[in-house]
């Protein structure tokens, strides 16, 4: 009897043992706000409060009359609850189950092998329904890990899919809980001007044996007022199905986005740095990448992680780096593909039976691994080797098992790594290089061949996941990466990586801030609940614009998504180390989402709140992922998800300014790949704080126990500070005749090497404290009656305008503590925190009067000051010469690199190449039936760009 199997009559003596019985329809069961309805042929799903069905299931798996039963079950996850099961003719089952405590039905088929011979199954569908969310198809939106798309012609997604309403947010949620065995799959479209969802399981070959039965993977579905929240409770069912319980999240040095493995003397001076300068901040862990491991390969990395490179970056061993790492307290990390191999790589000779074998799959990519020829193996029985991944590792194989257990036990306990990023997951399939997977493709799932084909390529991945936690030990941490490679890696590794790699590569370019964001907020709800969402590196490095640098610090904060770095920071600039410890560490809360979900890919504003004191704390994020222009974004207050109120107050943190009391809506303008991280409250008749500096959440990660004492008239609280850093509080007064004003602050067990300044302005108040040793700090502000008044805002100085060929740039002083209006020809064009603006929407031969004002805190306006832009005429270009042609042969590297593995043909390069005394940087695509390198913009602008 194969794993996971049941034997027929087993199976009714526990049907026969359980009560049940046989209905007429309709059969009707409760749960949660739920009702499961059969019903002339069809599973209904209603809210309990309606007689409405907002989804309609036909069984397709039907080849005549369906039975249905209703039955009482006893779930070992879910506990207590009714059934109903639907029998075909075929033998084979699907029930669903709902019980009074989750929000979502459970959906799980039971296969049956009733014949002689083995029945094999590639794909199997669990439901095929009618949607009614009482709009029309084309109101509705889907998301998914393919994004923000119609419903109509969906191409599917991995692992689950939400169907909502963007003007309430009002949807189905539909998910898989489990991928022990398969890969779930959901659809959508639209059929006869009706929306439909389908979802099914793909095994590539699940093997049933005569007489057997098995059940499927589990499928959830529900209906939510806010699909946000359904997502947030599907991960959270997810999470308890798989009883995950996630460690300590860490912030993580990596050293690849800025030098491949770096080298045993670089990293220690790097952790030296991070020891004295961000650990205080919370940073955790430094990581090794790839190009530590000895082997050969041109195809991808090398994949001998028996050893280390000879003559390579760790020539003491890997080791002594651990050791070192961890006597500076700081956990030693370290990179690997453990799923992959390279047949034609001398330590592989020996074991070719290791692999999985080609089997059926068309998609071998061993020929371009062996000069373009077949190599001599007999059909079906060549390794499988996918395109940079590698010669797939069979884990059905207990050779192979052992192979890994061997590999794992080297780093964990005779190196002493304690995190692991694993790369190339999905070799552990068996299957092709699909990269960047996001919607579904089908693939060769299954057609390559195992060494025990009753376990299937899912199963056999998850076995390995398995084994390297087991062999690492309970300690360990494993970052995932990265699911986009092939999607199929991505349900199965749930439960079994503390962390996944959500997105791909984002490769510490600009035009790519945007990747870790696109693919993290499709899948926000999984981060902290099944693992910690992995966007890629912060980058604050001196080649991203400052806007761009406090963008990726601050999303990746605000999320609460894995904070991870790539650079010497020896070599930061102080301004930019700051906004990187302004992201650390990141904050345990789950109660974070996005605001436009079903409106923007990715999501142009994010909430954050904070209710575990009496004082709710919220923050939120507005962000420009254009990184070619400015924005100004607007979002309406009674969406946004923050308490009704008559007007907010709040602090823009990148700005460093109050933002004076407002209603209705909340706007900024935003540079181009720019951010505003705004701290807000509802206005109040006492002091409160609105923000503090440590962190770009203010607060949210170092107060705790703010309180207003009316009959004391003290403000008070408990802040968490860094030793030797001025840490500011932000606070807030009304204004008129029954305010406040501050008398005297108190710190609590004051040491001589605690210091306190205050300042104040009108209705706002800075408290600035400075403690040499840190830690925390017992705060009261102490408040007398007084009245408060807003001054009339000054007027900018020294006004300049300068033209730069295409735009103008403004400029002013002096600072104003509340911001500045922008007016071009007396249209207003921007409101903005800082002192300069670019306006990149002139015109050559115009001439433009600009005028800023500076805001007061009663919404007053001062007077504007003037200045004058004039254009020049429009240059005329002369006619574009002829490309050059430029043979790669005549081209000589001085400096050269590429993405993944080493320069070659049908390999993208970017560098600096020489030809004869001329220097060309740029990027060159070398084909070896195309013997030229064009400059990529003028022959495939689509794909690539000149870099000079």
């Amino acid at each position: 009897m194969t794993r996971k199997q049941i034997p027929l009559p087993l199976m009714a003596a526990v049907m026969l043992s359980l009560p049940f019985a046989a209905t007429a329809a309709p059969s009707e069961i409760s749960g949660l706000g739920m009702n499961a309805v059969w019903q002339d042929g069809c599973l209904n799903l209603r809210r309990s409060d309606s007689d409405q069905s907002f989804l309609i299931h036909t069984d397709e798996n039907s080849s005549g009359a369906t039975e249905a039963v209703v039955r009482s079950v006893n779930d070992p996850t879910w506990g207590q609850g009714q059934a109903i099961r639907l029998q075909q003719p075929s033998g084979d089952q699907t029930q669903v189950t709902l019980f009074p405590t989750l929000p979502f039905a459970v959906w799980q088929r039971t296969l049956v092998n009733t014949g002689d011979g083995q029945r094999v199954v590639n794909k199997d569908s669990m439901l095929s329904a009618k949607l009614d969310l009482g709009v029309p198809p084309a109101q509705l939106k889907t998301i998914s890990t393919a994004g923000l798309l119609d419903v109509a012609d969906h191409p599917g997604g991995y692992t689950f899919m939400a169907v909502g309403d963007p003007n309430n947010h009002r949807g189905i949620v539909c998910g898989w809980s489990t991928h022990h065995r398969g890969s779930g799959i959901v659809f959508s479209d639209v059929i006869d001007s009706q929306a439909t969802l389908q979802a099914r399981i793909d095994y590539g070959d699940l093997r049933i044996e005569p007489q057997q039965q098995v059940k499927t993977e589990t499928l959830l579905i529900g209906f939510f007022d806010d699909i946000r929240l359904g997502l947030e409770q599907y991960g959270d069912a997810i999470a308890k199905q798989l009883n995950i319980r996630l460690p300590d999240q860490p912030s993580v040095y990596c050293t690849w986005y800025h030098d491949g493995a770096s080298d045993e003397q670089k990293i220690a001076r790097n952790t030296d740095f991070v020891h004295d300068q961000l650990v205080p901040y919370g940073f955790h862990v430094v990581q090794i990448d790839d190009k530590w491991q000895a082997g050969q390969s041109q195809n991808g990395p090398r994949k001998d992680f028996s050893k280390i490179l000879a003559d390579g970056p760790y020539p003491s061993g890997m080791k002594k780096t651990a050791d070192y790492v961890r006597s500076q307290g700081l956990v030693p990390g370290i990179w690997f593909m453990p799923f992959a191999g390279t047949w034609n790589d001398p330590y592989w000779a020996d074991k070719l039976d290791l692999f999985y074998k080609e089997g059926r799959s068309p998609d071998n990519h061993i020929n371009e691994t062996n000069g373009g020829k077949r190599p001599d193996f007999p059909a079906g029985e060549a390794p499988f080797v996918a395109r940079w991944g590698g010669t797939c590792l069979d884990m059905t194989n207990p050779k192979t098992q052992q192979y890994l257990r061997s590999i794992v036990q080297r780093m964990a306990h005779e190196w002493g790594y304690e995190y692991f990023k694993m790369d190339g997951l999905w070799t552990g399939t068996g299957a092709k290089l699909l990269y960047v997977n996001s919607s579904y493709q089908d693939d060769d799932l299954g057609q390559t061949t195992r060494f025990d084909p009753t376990i299937t390529p899912i199963e056999a991945y998850a076995k390995g996941l398995d084994l390297v936690r087991q062999t690492a030990g309970p300690d360990a941490f494993f970052l995932g990466c990265c699911a986009p490679q092939n999607m199929r890696s991505f349900g199965p590794a749930m439960g079994r990586v503390d962390a996944m790699r959500v997105g791909p590569d984002n490769g510490a370019l600009p035009e790519r801030l945007v990747r870790g964001p696109l693919f993290s907020t499709r899948v926000f709800f999984l981060n902290k609940r099944v693992w910690y969402n992995d966007p890629d590196p912060v980058y604050v490095r001196p080649s991203f614009p400052e806007p761009m640098a406090q963008t990726s610090v601050s999303w990746t904060a605000l999320t609460g998504s894995l904070h991870s770095s790539s650079y010497s920071y020896y070599e930061l600039p102080a301004d930019r180390l700051d906004i990187l410890r302004r992201g650390l560490p990141s904050h345990t809360l789950k109660t974070v989402r996005p605001v436009d979900y079903l409106e923007n890919d990715p999501a142009q504003i994010w909430l954050l709140t904070d209710e575990r004191d009496p004082v709710r704390k919220d923050v939120v994020g507005l962000f420009n992922w254009d990184i070619s222009k400015s924005a100004k974004l607007e979002y309406p207050l009674e969406r946004l998800g923050v308490p009704q109120a008559e007007k907010y107050v709040g602090f823009d943190f990148w700005n460093d300014r109050f933002v004076p009391p407002f209603s209705e809506t909340v706007a900024v303008d935003l540079k181009a790949g720019g951010c505003a991280m705004l701290a807000l409250r509802p206005a109040q008749e006492h002091p409160q704080v609105i923000s503090t500096s440590r962190h770009v959440t203010q607060g949210v990660v170092d107060l705790r126990n703010e309180h207003w004492d009316d009959a004391t008239a003290t403000l008070s609280g408990v802040s968490e500070v860094i030793g030797g850093e001025d840490y500011e509080l932000r606070i807030v007064v009304p204004t008129g005749k029954a305010s406040w004003q501050l008398k005297d602050v108190v710190l609590a067990d004051l040491t001589d090497t605690t210091e306190m300044t205050a300042e104040l302005s009108g209705p706002t108040v800075r408290v600035r404290i400075r403690s040499a040793a840190g830690g925390q700090v017992r705060w009261s502000a102490q408040f007398e009656p007084s009245e408060v008044r807003a001054e009339h805002p000054e007027p900018v100085n020294e006004l300049e305008a300068t033209v730069d060929f295409d735009q103008v740039s403004i400029g002013w002083k002096p600072s104003s503590p509340y911001g500045y209006r922008v007016l071009r020809d007396g249209v207003s064009m921007a409101e903005i925190g800082g002192m300069s603006y670019q306006d990149g929407t002139v015109k050559f031969g115009m001439t433009y009067d600009y005028a800023v004002q500076t805001r007061g805190w009663d919404g007053q306006w001062s007077e504007a000051r003037h200045v004058t832009a004039v254009m020049p005429k429009q240059v005329e270009t002369p006619e574009q010469p002829p490309l050059p042609q430029v043979f790669l042969s005549d081209l000589k590297p001085a400096k050269s690199s590429t993405g993944w593995g080493r320069i070659g043909i049908d390999k993208s390069s970017r560098g600096i190449f020489r030809s004869g005394q001329d220097r060309k940087h740029a990027y060159f695509f070398a084909r070896s039936d195309i013997q030229r390198a064009y400059s990529s913009s003028s022959i495939f602008p689509s794909l690539f760009r000149s870099a000079s």
